[in-house]
């Protein structure tokens, strides 16, 4: 229970004297999703175990809504964040796989040219290619993810031109 208690408190601690309010909000997000899974997970184990007895719960059914009514109440609270935090990572990955793959579409069949990175933050992409050669047109593949997100994009690219150095062919 520690474990998962204490280390989200701790950084939420952390990011906040850092001012870093976003963690600090993530953080927190986690704690609470753990304490409402741990309530839950318990009270399950303690009613099949019979360790909490049903003819005791049925004997005291106003503090049984209660406490459901609460624990109900505190899941709600964890899941909505959850769920929109889980939106914005599909979204986000969606995005990012796109763009990796508009990105390598853009390159082609030159095997001179190596994709290192693609890396989507908003609206830019950045993109970093190594090899020899020309890479194409950037307009293109500026294009191309305007057209995959069905939003103006904006790719920046950054090119490292590169030899493959063997022991047969070394300066």
């Amino acid at each position: 229970i520690a474990v998962a208690l204490v280390p989200p408190l701790g950084v939420v601690g952390v990011t906040l004297t850092e001012a870093n309010y976003a963690d600090a909000t993530g953080a927190f997000i986690l704690f609470l999703t753990n304490l409402v899974s741990i309530i839950l997970a318990a009270s399950l184990v303690f009613v099949l175990t019979g360790f909490a007895l049903i003819t005791k719960l049925q004997e005291n059914q106003e503090k049984m809504k209660t406490v459901i009514i609460t624990v109900v109440l505190g899941a709600l609270i964890v899941v909505v964040p959850l769920a929109f935090t889980s939106e914005g990572i599909l979204t986000s990955a969606s995005r990012q796989s796109t763009a990796q793959s508009v990105t390598q579409d853009w390159i082609g069949d030159q095997e001179n040219l190596l994709l290192n990175k693609v890396e989507v933050q908003g609206s830019e992409v950045d993109v970093t290619i190594s090899g020899e050669g020309d890479i194409p047109p950037v307009s293109d593949l500026n294009r191309m993810l305007s057209e995959s997100f069905g939003t103006p994009t904006i790719a920046v690219v950054q090119y490292f031109p590169s030899q493959r150095l063997t022991a047969d062919n070394e300066p």
